[in-house]
């Protein structure tokens, strides 16, 4: 008899139920194949007995459409409707969004997590197993199966939107013994998690949670890339700030009046179960300056708690994000580790052209503006106009003199001792002469990756037989440094270093096995004679 795991395809006509999870599918089929190991069935869908199990994000799905021959689509409508992937593609970058569904489409996803931001988010990476009781009764009346909604999987979604009832957890996937088992939800093995009761309980804190889910879920429908600008995003939020009274015309935020807002988010946080250690106004207030300092947003979480408090819906949030003034999108000029600070308003800019023509002053040009000298002197520096200097501490040697050393890449609090300045002042020349701060980044670069370079360059010619692992445990932050920043460089260098092959030593073992029962046998005929 052929055993089933080793067919090349499968024929079973089993289609996916609308809003069902890959996950939920290949535990179906499981079932109905009657495979008596998850490794069989993982190995006739994927090709493997263990890459493919992730209820999440599954690996090797092109494998799947070939084995499948088909019958579930292709791999891109695979990812799209049946996994939680395009839940965090919205604020990602359509490069990031094609890397992600590549990875999910190969052997093995790698750090797909840790490209998304999951792991230093700090809101963890984990998917708990989510499922409606009473989705779970109506599924297996109408369609003789429960399965998994992938709408309840969604971080952030913590109630049912159809039934309006809490959802429960499933402990498969967070128990190590059953991490590659195919399983589907039955009522008798989930569990209510901790702190949602609590939440549950009032009815504001329930009309919020359903508010999640449903934004959540639309979440998942948006197009890739749809809200993709972190600066846009930024000058939307600021503009729903301003329009609420927590912010001045010149986009100064309130903090004061915004203390109590704040604490009435910490208070809903404590009805999610992943973000109930966050749950603190200090923290709210670095997350909120984070994203209105337009920087790249770590986890979709931290956008529906705005747009929960300060927007309807998220597509009250989409309307603001397209009409914030497309001038201050950088993200595709900028390296992705750059901060991006707050830019310059569509009608500031205005009058950043009436300085550039010298028909106002800057001081005039930054009170029209609304906004600080040293601001507006940066905005202008970033356009390539030099403001006019009346020296008082730095007259025009000093600052000439400050300005090559800076660009040699000297420390500033060195240079601040030196010359008797405050480092305000040493950071007011660094971000107001054109070009010096681009072009101190780039000297500072050299001198790094040139200074690294050398170091591992040293170390293998120390050591012809050291290996890769050897090298790296001698200098840990070199390695860091040139695998982050000179990746090519590195691995071209290295190309000649020993690699350690990966050994259980078997034929050893049988060495030393065969000479044991020699040694047994010589000792027996000893005996016998």
């Amino acid at each position: 008899m052929t055993n089933q795991s080793e067919l090349p395809g499968f024929a079973l006509q089993l289609p996916p139920f609308d809003g069902e999870t890959l996950f939920s599918w290949c535990s179906r089929y499981h079932r109905m194949t009657a495979n008596g190991r998850d490794g069989a069935t993982c190995l006739q869908l994927f090709g493997d007995r263990r890459i493919g199990t992730a209820h999440d994000f599954p690996a090797r799905l092109d494998a799947l459409v070939s084995r499948s021959d088909g019958t579930l689509g292709d791999a891109h409508s695979l990812i799209r409707e049946h996994t939680i992937l395009p839940f965090y593609l919205p604020f990602r970058c359509l490069r990031l969004a094609e890397e992600s569904e590549r990875a999910m489409r190969g052997t093995n996803i790698g750090g797909l997590k840790y490209r998304l931001g999951l792991q230093t988010s700090g809101l963890g990476s984990a998917h708990p197993l989510k499922a409606c009781p009473t989705c779970i009764e109506a599924d297996q009346e109408l369609h003789g199966w429960a399965y998994w909604h992938r709408d309840h999987q969604l971080p952030g979604a913590w109630v049912c939107n159809l039934h309006q009832t809490p959802l429960l957890i499933s402990p498969c996937k967070l128990d190590q013994r059953a991490r590659f088992a195919w399983t589907l939800p039955r009522a008798t093995d989930l569990s209510v998690p901790a702190g949602l009761p609590m939440g549950i309980a009032s009815h504001t804190y329930a009309h919020w949670l359903m508010k999640m889910a449903s934004m959540a879920a639309e979440l998942l429908r948006l197009g890739y890339s749809t809200l993709e600008d972190p600066v846009r995003l930024a000058s939307a939020l600021r503009q729903r700030l301003f329009e609420r009274n927590f912010a001045s015309p010149s986009g100064r935020i309130k903090w004061r009046d915004l203390e109590a807002s704040l604490d009435f988010i910490a208070k809903r946080q404590l009805a999610l179960p992943e973000m109930q250690h966050v749950a603190d106004r200090e923290l709210l207030k670095a997350q909120l300056t984070r994203a209105l300092s337009g920087r790249s947003v770590t986890h979709p979480l931290r956008w529906m708690i705005w747009c929960s408090n300060w927007f309807d819906d998220l597509r009250d949030l989409k309307a603001a994000y397209d009409r914030a003034d497309k001038h201050q999108s950088t993200t595709d000029t900028l390296p992705d580790h750059e901060v991006v600070s707050h830019g310059p308003e569509a009608w500031q800019t205005t009058v950043l052209d009436q300085v550039r023509t010298e028909a106002v002053s800057m001081t005039r040009g930054a009170k029209l503006a609304g906004v600080s000298y040293n601001t507006f002197a940066a905005w202008a520096c970033a356009l390539g106009i030099e403001a006019a200097r009346r020296p008082q501490k730095v007259n025009a040697d000093v600052r000439q003199c400050i300005s090559i050393r800076l660009l040699a890449g000297e420390d500033k609090t060195n240079l601040a001792s030196e010359f008797r300045l405050s480092m305000e002042t040493l950071t007011r020349i660094l971000r107001t002469t054109p070009g010096l701060r681009e072009a101190r980044n780039r000297s500072r670069f050299e001198r790094r990756r040139t200074a690294a370079r050398k170091e591992w360059h040293e170390l293998l010619a120390s050591d012809p037989c050291l290996t890769t692992k050897a090298a790296r445990s001698i200098a840990p932050a070199t390695f860091t440094w040139l695998y982050r920043n000179d990746r090519e460089w590195l691995k071209s260098s290295s190309h000649a270093l020993k690699t350690s092959v990966s050994t259980n030593h078997a034929q050893q073992k049988m060495k030393k096995k065969v000479e044991r029962r020699s040694t047994a046998l010589r000792q027996l005929l000893d005996l016998s004679t």
